[in-house]
C-alpha cells in the first residue's frame, strides 16, 4: 500500500467524505475514487462501505478516541463516536456504492 492509499485510507476512518478528502489532500474527486478502487483491490473489500469499516477498525487514533459502535448493513455503514465519558460526540452515515469503477 503506497503512502497516499494509506493517507486516503487514514482520513476515511477518521469519518471524512470523499469531498473532505478531496479538499484536504488537494486532489480530485475522481482521484479519490481511484484510491478507493486500489484499496478496494488491496484489502478484499467489495464496496466502499466495507473499505470504510476496514479503515475505521484500522484506525488507532479515532479508537482510541472512543469509536464504539460501527454499524455494517447492507445498505450503508454507520460510525459513533463517543467521548471518554460515553457522550456522543460525532457520527457519520456512509451509503454502500454499488460497484462504481472510476474510467
Amino acid at each position: 500500500m503506497s503512502a497516499n492509499e494509506r493517507e486516503v485510507l487514514d482520513l476515511l476512518g477518521e469519518g471524512k467524505t470523499t469531498a473532505e478528502i478531496s479538499r484536504l489532500k488537494r486532489i480530485g474527486f475522481r482521484t479519490v475514487h481511484t484510491y478507493y478502487a486500489r484499496l478496494k483491490s488491496k484489502l478484499g473489500a467489495r464496496n466502499v462501505s466495507q473499505l470504510v469499516r476496514i479503515a475505521a477498525l484500522s484506525t488507532t487514533s479515532e479508537i482510541s478516541n472512543g469509536l464504539a459502535v460501527v454499524l455494517d448493513r447492507t445498505e450503508r455503514i454507520e460510525m459513533r463516536f463517543f467521548d471518554h465519558r460515553g457522550k456522543l460526540i460525532g457520527e457519520r452515515k456512509y451509503r454502500a456504492e454499488s460497484s462504481i469503477e472510476p474510467k
